[in-house]
């Protein structure tokens, strides 16, 4: 129950970032409109901090329709405790099963293959994850240690973190949302350029090979191999093929994906466009394959998680970023119009 002190505490709050002009007490929140036009969403966050100590959360949200936008005040307690005994158990599971993985489907029971295969694929899943986990933290959000999710055939399903408090603003959404995909290439590309040096290709139909090969992959082997080969790569060229895919997938701009993130940044309170880039990204996913995440993005578009601060844009230089983000997105897609198969090298 809200009561006249906790009124005094929010009225004293606020009126030292903005002027109150309207102050009622709705379903136990504070309902506060302020003089200001616009917001700042520095000022925000220093509010929401003031406000936080205090046990209060805060959400500023626009009218439909309108330029003009009002704050939800309301008691809130949030138990930021966790363990990290299941991450580090899953880290361990998610090795074996990479290796086993590289040992006996891909690698024909090469042992050091498989070692370097497991090495590298996990490598570029890690630092993919340590991009999210050192931005949020960066921010000064609450995360989880990442999840990483054994599976097969490649051995893993990938690796997610746990974000345990709502993005402040679209700026911390874009930032940590763009850090985990940017940061993951870079070991992606070293891994290439290391593999690519020990791949070699075959004329030989391989009726297992992946027919479906990222579009910057295709101008790369085309430096190198002829065109409609088998491209049989080194384990670390593999593991790069797979960080690319991955990373395609990941930056999808649907949901909430890390692509999801930074669209949705983008596109602000622009509904319409949210679902029109959401469709698109879906019709991508199933032409290239990839149908249970098709459904899964579909799925995630049920569960809506907004920033505190639904009111302030993105910048200038955060919009040019989004275009080469899409840019990117679009060279990784693993378009089946490809010249080239891919194998694993034995």
């Amino acid at each position: 129950m809200v009561n006249e002190t906790d009124s005094k505490i929010v009225l004293e709050i606020v009126n030292k970032y903005e002027p109150v002009i309207l102050f009622r007490i709705e379903d136990q929140k504070f309902i506060i409109h302020t003089s200001s036009s616009t917001i700042d969403y520095i000022k925000f966050r220093k509010l929401k901090k003031e406000l936080e100590e205090k046990g209060f959360f805060i959400i500023a949200k626009p009218y439909a329709f309108s330029s003009e936008y009002y704050y939800e005040i309301f008691r809130m307690k949030i138990n930021f405790s966790s363990s990290n005994l299941i991450p580090l158990l899953l880290f361990i599971v998610n090795s074996v099963t990479v290796f086993l993985a590289g040992y006996y489907i891909f690698f024909s029971a090469n042992f050091s293959f498989a070692l370097i295969y497991t090495f590298a694929l996990l490598s570029i899943l890690g630092i993919h994850e340590l991009g999210h986990y050192l931005m949020a933290r960066a921010y000064g959000l609450k995360v989880s240690l990442p999840f990483f999710i054994p599976g097969f055939p490649f051995g893993t399903f990938g690796a997610v973190i746990r974000l345990r408090e709502p993005f402040v603003d679209r700026f911390q959404s874009f930032d940590v949302g763009i850090s985990g995909p940017l940061l993951g290439l870079i070991p992606c590309v070293i891994y290439l350029i290391l593999g690519m040096n020990f791949s070699t290709f075959t004329n030989e139909i391989n009726q297992e090979a992946l027919q479906y090969v990222p579009f910057i992959l295709q101008l790369i082997f085309s430096q190198y191999f002829p065109q409609h080969t088998t491209v049989l790569l080194h384990p670390f060229a593999f593991s790069a093929f797979l960080g690319l895919i991955i990373t395609f997938l990941n930056m999808t701009p649907v949901a909430q994906l890390d692509g999801g993130h930074v669209i949705n940044s983008f596109l602000g309170n622009r509904n319409s466009l949210k679902i029109l880039a959401a469709f698109i990204s879906i019709l991508v996913l199933i032409y290239t394959d990839f149908l249970a995440m098709a459904f899964l993005a579909l799925f995630l578009l049920f569960y809506r998680i907004e920033p505190l601060n639904m009111v302030s844009n993105l910048d200038k230089k955060r919009k040019i970023f989004t275009a080469l983000f899409l840019l990117i997105w679009i060279l990784l897609a693993p378009w089946p119009f490809s010249s080239y198969k891919l194998s694993a090298l034995k």
